[in-house]
């Protein structure tokens, strides 16, 4: 019977405490990527509106959802409003695999329709009210 290794697989496996790390390093990831770039960065994270930071840069805007991933492997878990907001011409996803390694640290990019295109979204819970 083969072990599963929990920090080789995507996100959502760790402790809490870790996991937090881990998405601080990835929203610190992609905020670098973009200040570096000329352009600014605001963080909606406390808005919930289905993605992470407000990028723009000239007249460019990019709503831009980041998903940090402890191991190697792009899988990680998307809120159904995560995926309502894919439907936005200036959503953008970015999973950081590694984030806790300078070294190994790698985003990956995926505008909207790419999303849709490239992952296999499954349900992983249930809303559950009970009936009157």
């Amino acid at each position: 019977k083969k072990e599963i290794v929990y920090e080789s697989l995507g996100a959502g496996f760790g402790d809490s405490k870790t996991n937090r790390e881990v998405e601080q390093a990835a929203i610190n990831c992609v905020t670098g990527h973009y200040k570096n770039r000329g352009g600014s960065v605001k963080s909606v994270e406390s808005e919930k509106c289905g993605y992470d930071l407000l990028c723009t840069k000239d007249l460019q805007e990019e709503h831009v959802e980041v998903k940090g991933i402890q191991g190697e492997v792009v899988a990680f878990i998307i809120t159904a409003n995560e995926v309502k907001q894919s439907a936005n011409e200036n959503f953008v996803l970015c999973a950081v695999t590694s984030a806790l390694s300078e070294e190994k640290r790698q985003p990956h990019w995926f505008r909207a329709k790419e999303l849709k295109d490239q992952f296999t979204l499954e349900p992983i819970s249930y809303n559950a009210v009970l009936r009157k």
